[in-house]
């Protein structure tokens, strides 16, 4: 009898689990956009071409093998060079993706510039569309409402604080990235 009310409690649980693993797969994008909000702060960003012979190179050299004939083929091929090409730095001096193919690291901004770079590029050399143009755009993560930069400052203070140890390293540091630009 007990051993009966147990496996009914645990199969109701799971029945739950299930459904809820489920719904929240269904409805992600709702529920990322509920929670998520990304405002953007700075549209004046400079744009770029592609002037640098390598950086033309890598975008020829992964085009050959694709078909290129509409805005989503633009979009996610230049998505896949951006991210094969890019590896996340946050001490990175450029934002000139001409720069960054060298480079290959890059902060927020210069993934922006990169991305967008590469889909105007290939928006002209494939004449998709006038219609279309990538612009780059400066702007922050919200979380419920709650900016995250200002998490992430403080997770990257929290670290540094424990490798170095040190209170009044730590000190400079907060007041050089809390700083304003």
């Amino acid at each position: 009898m007990k051993q009966s009310i147990l496996v009914s409690f645990f199969r109701q649980k799971l029945i739950l689990v299930v459904i809820t693993i489920i719904t929240i797969i269904y409805f992600k994008t709702y529920i990322f956009n509920f929670f998520i909000e990304y405002k953007v702060y700075d549209t004046n960003l400079p744009k770029y071409n592609v002037e640098n012979v390598e950086f033309e190179k890598v975008i020829n050299d992964y085009c050959d093998s694709k078909e290129i004939s509409s805005i989503y083929d633009v979009v996610s091929t230049s998505l896949s060079i951006t991210s094969q090409v890019l590896t996340f730095s946050s001490s990175t001096k450029s934002n000139n993706p001409n720069i960054l193919t060298e480079s290959k690291n890059a902060h927020c901004v210069g993934y922006a510039n990169y991305f967008s770079t590469v889909c105007n590029y290939l928006l002209s050399n494939y004449e998709i569309s006038n219609d279309w143009v990538a612009i780059p755009k400066r702007g922050q993560i919200y979380f419920c409402g709650f900016n995250i930069h200002n998490l992430l400052k403080i997770m990257i203070l929290c670290v540094l604080k424990i490798f170095l140890q040190t209170n009044f390293v730590c000190g400079l540091i907060l007041a050089y990235i809390i700083s304003p630009i």
